[in-house]
C-alpha cells in the first residue's frame, strides 16, 4: 500500500480522509497547513499528496509549486480536495501546477478512492455513463448537488465562525494579558473571514502614534513589501473618529498626480475600530479575502462584533493589569517596609541599640527585639511591664534607678538619661544606658516615655582601662621622681665607696664591710632602674633585631636560672619580622617574665617561649587601648602555674604590687616589663585564669630595617686627664664626689651649684674650659637650657649631661636626641672618667677586650 499525505486545515475533513484511506490499507501522514505539509514532503517523501487549496500560512497552489521545485519529490502526484476551487479557472490553474485531479468537497467515498487509485496508477473499474435519455436527470442532479454543496459550504462556514466565536469568548473570559487578547483577535478575525492577511494596530497611550502591531498570515520580512491593512487618511478618519467599519472590494488603484502611480491590483479590504464605550484603542485590518472579490456584510458584522468585544476585553484586561500592578506595588511596598524593618532591626542589633515605649498610666512597655537583646533575653520572654523591666536591672542599681525615674516624673523633666547594670542569664555583667523623652498632657500629667537603650559595656570597660592608664601614668611620674632622688644618693654611696675601696686592702675586715655596702647600693640601683623602666624614663639603645635570636641567646641562661623543675619549651618562628628594640631591655623583660612564671609554678611546670608574626587589626586596637594596628612580631611567655584572678590581673603592672609573701618580691618586675614594652612602642597582653596558668604576649611593631648581628663589647680602664671641666650640680654630696674623682685623675674642676653660677664662670673669657659636665635637673634654669645658652656663646664646648632620668633629653620614643652625651646616675668614678675621656679624646687611654 502507498504512503499518502493529507494537507487539510479543517480537522473534520482531514479526519474523514485519513479514516477512509487508512481503512483501505494506506499509510497516512497529516498536516494542517502548507508549511507543515512541505516539511513532511521533504522528510517522508509520500507516494501521493491530497491537499486543500485554502490553508493558513501557505495555500495549496503555492505549496504545490514549492514542492515541484524539490527534485526528490517533484514527480509526486497531487490531488486537490476543495469545496470552491473546482471551476474552469481553478482547474486550469491546477493543471498548470501539475495537479492530477480535483476532488470536490463533499464527495462519495467511491469517487475519492477512484481518484486516489488513478493517481497512484492502480485504476479501479470505471463506472459507465448513463444513456442520453437520462441527461436531464443527470443535469438536474448536478444542479441540485451544486446548490446543496453551496449550502453545505455556507453551513460549514457558519459552523466555523461559531466555533471561532466560542473559542474567542472562552479566551476573553480567561486571558489577562491585553496584548495576548489582541493577538488572538487578529488571528481569529482572519480565520472567520477567510482573509489572507490580518493586521491589528494598537495606538499609543496618547493616540498620536502606533504603539504596537499584531499580525496573522503576514510574513514579517515581507511586511514592508505588501503593506497589508494600511488604510488611507479618509479610512482612518472613518475608523477612529466616526468608529464605523470600512469595507472595500478588490480593484485597481491610482494615486494623485503628486504621488507615485501604482499599477498593482488593490486587494479587498475590511477595517473595523477596536474600541470600548470609553476609548478607541486602534483598528483591525483584513485584506485579500480568499475565494471572493470582497468581504461580505456578514464578514463586516461578525468582525465588528468581534472588535467590539475585543475592545471591552482589552480594556478589562488593562484594568485588571492596572489592578494587578497596584496590588503588586502595594505588596512590594509592604515587603519593602518589612525589609526596612528587618534591616533597621538588624542595624539596631548590630549597634546594640534598642527602642522602647512605656505607657506611664498602665505601666505597659513595648520593646523592639534589639532592646530585649540588651538584657540577654528573647523578646517573647519579656513581661512587658515596668516591674518586669526593673526585675532585669542589677539589684544594687535598682533602688537608685527607681529614684531617678520618680524624680524626673515629679519634676516634669522631658529628658531622662540613666545608666545601670544588668546580669544576663549566662551570668555576664553588662551596662545599659537609657535615653528617654517624656510626653505630658496639657495638665502636666506624664503620659508616655519613648526612648532608646544602648549597650555601653565596652565604653565602661574603656573608661576603666583609661582610669587604670591614668593611674599607671601618675604612679610612673611618682616613681620617676623617687628614682631621681635615689640615684643622687646612690651616686654618692657608690662613688665614695669606690674611692674608699682603692685605699683599703680587700682582705681587711673594713674592706669586706665596704664590699657589702657597695653590694647593697648596687641592689638599690637595680631597684631604681626598675622604677625608671616602669616610668619609661630610661635611655634606650635601640637596633633592628630578631626576637627569635634574642630568645635563643637568653635560653641557656634561663635554664640555669630557673632550675631543673622548670621545663622550657620553645616555639620560635624562623622567618620573624625584625623589630626596633633595646636588646638589653628585652633580655631584662624575658628574665622578669620567666622568674615570675617560675614563682607561679612552685612544684615545677612548663615554661613556653614563642615568637610569631601577627597583624593586629583596627578592631583589636580599638578594644585594647595602647595597642596599635599593623604588622607586629609577637613574643609570648606562657606557664602552667597557678594563674591569676581578674582582680589580680588588673593590678599586676602596678609598682610594688605583689602577691608573694613579704621578703620574696619587690613588686617591680612586671612594672618594669610594662614600662620597657611601652617605651619601645609595644603592647603587652595578659591572659590568665586561676589554676590554668598565664600567658604574657608582647607585640612590637615590625621595622623595614634588617636585624643586626650581636657584637662583642669593649671594656675600658679609667684614664687620666689634664683638661679643665666646669661641673654644675645642685646636690652638694654628688658635686663633691664628682669633683674629687676628676681631680684625683688629673683634671682641673670648676664647680657651680646653679646654671646661673655656671654662666658667670663662662662669661670670663680668660678661663679655658674643655668640657661642661652638668646635671639636668637644676633649680631655675635646668641643664638642658643651660647647654642651649652655652652653645650660642661657646659652640665648640662639648657637654656631658648627668641625670637619673632623661625626659628633657630624649625623643618621644625614649631615645636620646642626636649628639647628646649622657652619664646615667648612679655612676661610679670609673664610669665617670671613662665617659669623660671618650668625649675629650683618647689620651692616656688603656683598653682591654
Amino acid at each position: 500500500m502507498a504512503s499518502i499525505l493529507i494537507a487539510e486545515a479543517r480537522a473534520v475533513d482531514r479526519n474523514f480522509l485519513v479514516t477512509l484511506l487508512g481503512h483501505h490499507g494506506h499509510t497516512m501522514l497529516e498536516a494542517s497547513d502548507g508549511g507543515e505539509a512541505l516539511d513532511l514532503v521533504r522528510r517522508r517523501r509520500p507516494h501521493l499528496v491530497i491537499s486543500d487549496v485554502l490553508m493558513p500560512t501557505m495555500d495549496g497552489y503555492e505549496f504545490v509549486c514549492q514542492m515541484r521545485a524539490i527534485p526528490e519529490v517533484a514527480d509526486t502526484p497531487v490531488i486537490f480536495y476543495t469545496a470552491n476551487y473546482h471551476g474552469r479557472e481553478a482547474r486550469a490553474l491546477a493543471e498548470r501546477c501539475g495537479v492530477r485531479a480535483i476532488i470536490t468537497k463533499p464527495s462519495e467515498s467511491a469517487a475519492i478512492l477512484a481518484k486516489v487509485d488513478a493517481a497512484l496508477g492502480c485504476q479501479r473499474p470505471v463506472v459507465v455513463a448513463p444513456p442520453d435519455g437520462e441527461r436531464f436527470d443527470l443535469d438536474h442532479h448536478q444542479l441540485v448537488n451544486q446548490k446543496l454543496l453551496e449550502k453545505v459550504q455556507r453551513l460549514a462556514e457558519a459552523e466555523h465562525r461559531l466555533s471561532a466565536l466560542v473559542d474567542i469568548g472562552r479566551r476573553f473570559a480567561h486571558e489577562r494579558d491585553p496584548r495576548a487578547v489582541l493577538q488572538h483577535v487578529c488571528t481569529s478575525a482572519r480565520d472567520i473571514t477567510l482573509a489572507s492577511h490580518a493586521t491589528l494596530v494598537l495606538l499609543s497611550e496618547d493616540g498620536t502614534s502606533v504603539g504596537a502591531v499584531f499580525m496573522s498570515g503576514v510574513d514579517a520580512d515581507r511586511l514592508k513589501e505588501i503593506s497589508p491593512g494600511i488604510p488611507s487618511a479618509d479610512m482612518l478618519s472613518e475608523l477612529l473618529e466616526k468608529r464605523t467599519p470600512v469595507r472595500r472590494p478588490s480593484g485597481r488603484r491610482t494615486e494623485g498626480p503628486d504621488r507615485e502611480t501604482t499599477t498593482a491590483d488593490a486587494s479587498s479590504y475590511l477595517g473595523v475600530p477596536i474600541a470600548s464605550a470609553a476609548c478607541v484603542y486602534g483598528w483591525l485590518s483584513l485584506s485579500h479575502k480568499l475565494g471572493a472579490d470582497e468581504f461580505t456584510k456578514t464578514d463586516e458584522e461578525m468582525v465588528a462584533t468581534l472588535a467590539g468585544q475585543a475592545g471591552v476585553a482589552y480594556e478589562s484586561a488593562r484594568l485588571y493589569n492596572d489592578l494587578q500592578w497596584h496590588v503588586s506595588a502595594l505588596e512590594q511596598e509592604v515587603a519593602e517596609r518589612r525589609r526596612l524593618e528587618v534591616r533597621t532591626e538588624f542595624a539596631l542589633a548590630a549597634a546594640r541599640i534598642g527602642i522602647g515605649e512605656t505607657d506611664l498610666d498602665t505601666g505597659r512597655m513595648i520593646w523592639s527585639e534589639s532592646k530585649s537583646a540588651l538584657f540577654g533575653i528573647a523578646l517573647a520572654s519579656f513581661g512587658g511591664t515596668t516591674e518586669a523591666f526593673f526585675a532585669l536591672v542589677h539589684p544594687e542599681d535598682r533602688p537608685a534607678l527607681r529614684q531617678e525615674v520618680a524624680a524626673a516624673l515629679a519634676n516634669g523633666s522631658h529628658d531622662l538619661v540613666t545608666e545601670f547594670r544588668t546580669i544576663w542569664p549566662d551570668g555576664s555583667l553588662h551596662w545599659v544606658q537609657d535615653r528617654a523623652r517624656i510626653a505630658y498632657d496639657p495638665a502636666g500629667r506624664p503620659l508616655r516615655a519613648l526612648g532608646v537603650g544602648l549597650d555601653v559595656t565596652d565604653r565602661k570597660l574603656l573608661e576603666a582601662q583609661f582610669r587604670q592608664s591614668q593611674k599607671m601614668e601618675a604612679i610612673g611620674m611618682l616613681a620617676g621622681g623617687v628614682a631621681h632622688d635615689f640615684n643622687n644618693m646612690l651616686t654618692v654611696i657608690l662613688g665614695f665607696s669606690e674611692l674608699l675601696a682603692e685605699q683599703i686592702r680587700p682582705d681587711k675586715p673594713i674592706g669586706r664591710d665596704l664590699k657589702e655596702i657597695v653590694g647593697a647600693a648596687q641592689r638599690a640601683a637595680a631597684l631604681t632602674r626598675q622604677l625608671l623602666a616602669f616610668s619609661r624614663k630610661q635611655v634606650l639603645v635601640v637596633t633592628p633585631l630578631d626576637l627569635t635570636t634574642v630568645v635563643r641567646e637568653v635560653e641557656s641562661m634561663l635554664r640555669r636560672l630557673l632550675g631543673e623543675q622548670i621545663t622550657i619549651k620553645t616555639e620560635l618562628a624562623d622567618d620573624l619580622d625584625p623589630v626596633t628594640a633595646d636588646v638589653t631591655q628585652l633580655e631584662q623583660v624575658l628574665m622578669n617574665l620567666s622568674v615570675n612564671a617560675r614563682d607561679a609554678m612552685p612544684k615545677g611546670g612548663v615554661l613556653t617561649l614563642a615568637t610569631r608574626n601577627i597583624t593586629l587589626d583596627r578592631a583589636y586596637a580599638a578594644a585594647h587601648p595602647g595597642a596599635n594596628a599593623g604588622s607586629c612580631a609577637a613574643l609570648s611567655v606562657s606557664d602552667t602555674g597557678t594563674g591569676m584572678s581578674p582582680e589580680t590581673r588588673e593590678r599586676i603592672f602596678e609598682p610594688f604590687f605583689t602577691t608573694k609573701e613579704r621578703g620574696q618580691g619587690t613588686g617591680l618586675g612586671l612594672a618594669a616589663v610594662y614600662g620597657i614594652v611601652k617605651q619601645m612602642n609595644g603592647y603587652i597582653e595578659v591572659e590568665s585564669h586561676p589554676a590554668r596558668g598565664s600567658t604574657f604576649t608582647i607585640y612590637l611593631p615590625r621595622t623595614e630595617q634588617a636585624a643586626e648581628a650581636a657584637t662583642g663589647a669593649t671594656i675600658t680602664m679609667s684614664p687620666v686627664g689634664r683638661e679643665t671641666i666646669l661641673l654644675v650640680e645642685d646636690e652638694v654630696s654628688v658635686r663633691a664626689f664628682t669633683k674629687i674623682a676628676l681631680e684625683r685623675f688629673g683634671y682641673q674642676v670648676l664647680e657651680a651649684a646653679t646654671a646661673e653660677g655656671a654662666l658667670r664662670i663662662l662669661d670670663d673669657v680668660d678661663i679655658t674650659i674643655h668640657l661642661l659636665l652638668t646635671d639636668i635637673v637644676l633649680p631655675g634654669i635646668d641643664g638642658h637650657e643651660l647647654a642651649l645658652k652655652v652653645a650660642r656663646h661657646r659652640p665648640q664646648l662639648p657637654v656631658l649631661f648627668m641625670s637619673g632620668y632623661t625626659t628633657r633629653l630624649s625623643t618621644i620614643d625614649g631615645l636620646l636626641e642626636p649628639g647628646v652625651q649622657l652619664l646615667e646616675k648612679p655612676f661610679t668614678a670609673h664610669t665617670l672618667l671613662t665617659k669623660t675621656r671618650q668625649i675629650l679624646g683618647t689620651t692616656l687611654m688603656v683598653h682591654r677586650s
